[in-house]
C-alpha cells in the first residue's frame, strides 16, 4: 500500500538484469530496464531506467527518457523527462532533467541540471 492507501501498482519491465547479474559494455533499449545486479558502461535508450536498491551502475554517460534510482549510480544521467532518487540512492554525477525529485536520504555529489526540451 502506498502512504495514500492506495495499492501500488506492480511495476513492470522490459527487461531485467537480476542482482546475480554483472554486465559490461553498451545498452540500447526501447522499453524498460530494470538494473538489480551490477551494469558498468553506457545507456543510450528511450525508454524508462530503474536502479534497485543495492544495484550498482557505474560508467555513462546515461542517456534514457526516465530514470528511477534507488541504488548506485556512477556517471552522467541524461533523462528527456524525469529523475526520482530514492531516499536509498547514491549518485556520483551531473544529472539533467526536465523534472528531479529527491527524497529525504538520497545522496547525490555533482550538478543538477533542469532543462525544458
Amino acid at each position: 500500500m502506498s502512504r495514500f492507501g492506495r495499492k501500488k501498482k506492480p511495476l513492470l519491465f522490459g527487461t531485467v538484469l537480476g542482482p546475480e547479474t554483472v554486465l559490461e559494455g553498451t545498452l540500447e533499449f526501447s522499453d524498460s530496464l530494470c538494473i538489480r545486479g551490477r551494469f558498468a558502461g553506457r545507456i543510450i535508450a528511450t525508454g524508462f531506467l530503474r536502479v534497485e536498491r543495492g544495484a550498482e551502475c557505474a560508467g555513462g554517460p546515461f542517456k534514457v527518457a526516465s530514470a528511477s534510482i534507488a541504488g548506485g549510480l556512477s556517471g552522467n544521467i541524461e533523462a528527456e523527462s524525469s529523475v526520482e532518487l530514492a531516499r536509498t540512492a547514491t549518485v556520483k554525477g551531473d544529472i539533467t532533467a526536465n523534472s528531479v525529485r529527491i527524497e529525504d536520504g538520497a545522496r547525490c555529489e555533482g550538478e543538477l541540471i533542469m532543462s525544458s526540451r
